[in-house]
């Protein structure tokens, strides 16, 4: 009530101030006269709205008019006193709320002083002008924006509790396993300083054989070394051919490749090859061919390329199994004769068709449905045998479903073209006669440094 004038009538009058509360316009002569026709005595206090503020006449009572009549000499001195509704906390520095100025105290509504209470908008309480007819708030786009979290959420949960019960079944798969931990990782017969070996590169021996390393007199079908180059983003395949004449260092005697196997299981001809070759190999898994059958059977079969025409005929004359030059689907018999062909050409060409074989099975397992492999893996795993542990093993097979198997496939092998001779050698027959140092370089270069493929299979 700050812009409200009190005049006091009296003390005017007795005091003779020509001040600005004087009362000398139209309407308060009116007003006075209508009073004195009604017999009413002139108030002591009386209220007028400062005419420099020009407020709307229509919406205020005329100038001096009376607000309330009081008598003389009350308590209050005769000033209207100020609003403030029950129960109501004003702070003592906030402005009051306010009707428009002359309006009555009488006709003013029990409202709170601004500062109490601050309103809520029409947006915030879901009144705006895209509002419901009905008056509720608008919260169709919070349910749905909850709705489309909680949904999301369940997905995730589903995931996490399918991928933790896949890993949870990977790894018991993998229990199946033979794990060889006998395996001596030291070579005893060639300091580990003269080994070639890169943090980048993993060399694990896949040994091909009719039976166990642990049973004598057996000699291993295939030596291929399978190695994961993250460097160069390659996974490089290696045979070793059989007939190789090599040292074995557990007697100093040379003799076929495949004899180490014979002679002293899978240790010796880890360390045949390393000490022949300077090259570091990490690990081992050993195959026997039923486990080998087995899997190409549980996979549906087997898609080989580039079948020749003397292959085919082969296949169908002495093996008696159907065959096309070409690309030929097989089950894992079928496969499995056409990994073995040897008295159709040699041994190099053998190789070659294991490698083939092999990089078709790499293929069909980038297509294979997860959950079917891992079934697949554990009929087959029981008859695998390997010094990789079985943490090593998911980290492998983990890093083979997210990279390893999208690298492109390289090959290579023992002894390499233009290094070897034919020879006869008494008490151990034909063999491959290879400068040792030469390939030894080549191996280094195709496995740490070089990533081309040795394609010639020329003698």
């Amino acid at each position: 009530m700050d812009d409200i004038y009190f005049s006091d009538r009296k003390n005017r009058n007795k005091n003779k101030i020509n001040s600005k509360d004087r009362f000398s316009n139209e309407a308060m002569k009116a007003s006075s006269s209508r009073l004195r026709d009604e017999n009413l005595s002139d108030p002591d206090f009386v209220v007028r709205i400062p005419e420099s503020k020009k407020p709307d006449i229509k919406s205020r009572t005329p100038k001096g008019r009376p607000v309330e009549m009081r008598e003389s000499g009350s308590k209050s001195g005769g000033r209207v006193p100020e609003y403030i509704p029950k129960g109501t906390e004003v702070y003592s520095n906030a402005p009051r709320n306010r009707m428009p100025s002359g309006t009555p105290v009488s006709n003013r509504t029990n409202k709170p002083a601004h500062g109490v209470e601050k309103p809520v908008s029409a947006k915030k309480n879901g009144m705006g002008p895209n509002a419901p007819r009905n008056g509720k708030k608008n919260v169709k786009s919070k349910k749905k924006s909850i709705s489309a979290g909680k949904v999301a959420g369940i997905i995730f949960a589903v995931l996490v509790l399918m991928l933790g019960g896949l890993f949870a079944y990977g790894y018991s798969v993998l229990g199946k396993i033979s794990y060889d931990t006998k395996l001596v990782d030291e070579n005893k017969y060639i300091s580990e300083n003269k080994l070639a070996t890169s943090a980048d590169v993993r060399n694990i021996l896949f040994i091909g054989s009719d039976a166990r390393g642990d049973v004598s007199g057996q000699r291993s079908d295939t030596m291929m070394l399978f190695s994961i180059d993250k460097m160069h983003k390659k996974l490089k395949l290696t045979s070793f051919l059989r007939d190789s004449y090599v040292c074995i260092p557990s007697n100093g005697y040379y003799n076929k490749l495949n004899a180490s196997f014979s002679f002293g299981g899978v240790q010796l001809a880890i360390d045949t090859l390393e000490y022949n070759f300077k090259v570091k190999i990490d690990d081992y898994i050993l195959v026997d061919f039923d486990s080998f059958v087995k899997f190409i059977d549980l996979m549906g079969g087997l898609t080989v390329e580039g079948v020749t025409k003397a292959e085919a005929r082969y296949l169908r004359n002495v093996v008696k199994i159907k065959a096309k030059a070409g690309t030929n689907h097989w089950n894992g018999w079928h496969t499995l004769w056409y990994c073995r062909i040897r008295y159709l050409d040699d041994d190099f060409n053998r190789t070659a068709r294991q490698r083939k074989v092999i990089s078709a099975i790499v293929k069909k397992v980038t297509r294979t449905n997860p959950v079917k492999l891992l079934n697949i893996m554990g009929e087959v795993l029981p008859m695998i045998q390997t010094s990789i542990s079985r943490n090593e093993l998911v980290s492998l097979a983990v890093g083979a479903m997210t990279s390893y198997l999208r690298y492109d496939v390289l090959q290579h092998r023992v002894p390499a073209t233009g290094t070897w001779t034919n020879k006869s050698v008494s008490g151990v027959g034909d063999v491959l006669y290879m400068d040792l140092d030469k390939n030894s370089e080549l191996l280094k270069n195709f496995l740490f440094k070089a990533d081309k493929e040795e394609k010639s299979n020329k003698k």
